[in-house]
């Protein structure tokens, strides 16, 4: 691609909607990464190891109660779960959406330097047949 035509590419991208996307698209990315880092620091295998021992050397009342205590805390990881995924696809619907603009402004980018290059060369056409003329009119 010349370089020109990248310019002319990047001249019509709407940096306007970029950049006003882009915190939002930031923000997004931000919760997600805390979200994700926060769960892996939840679930360290240590906690999970403390918990297996308390349930084998607990009675059965007591094994219960951290049972019962397991399926809350399963609860609310899948329920932070779902905010993640909720969140994820807030992101990804964002920048779906951002792309599907650029692709647009891309293609008409495209058509424009096409018929550009069509009227160019028809252009140089009529000017070298007008040299052309000149020179046999002035030759004669």
């Amino acid at each position: 691609m010349a370089v020109g035509t990248i310019f002319t590419v990047l001249a019509n991208v709407p940096w306007g909607q970029v950049i006003d996307a882009a915190p939002k698209v930031a923000d997004g990315a931000t919760r997600l990464w805390n979200s994700v880092t926060r769960r892996k620091a939840d679930n360290s295998v240590e906690d999970r190891i403390v918990g297996t021992a308390v349930v084998v050397g607990a009675q059965a009342e007591t094994a219960t109660s951290v049972l019962q205590g397991q399926v809350t805390s399963l609860q609310t990881a899948v329920d932070q779960l779902k905010d993640e995924m909720e969140s994820a696809s807030e992101l990804i619907k964002a920048l779906a959406d951002q792309n599907a603009a650029l692709i647009m402004k891309i293609e008409l980018n495209r058509k424009r330097v096409y018929r550009h290059s069509i009227a160019l060369a028809l252009l140089a056409a009529l000017l070298f047949a007008a040299v052309v003329y000149v020179a046999l009119r002035g030759g004669a």
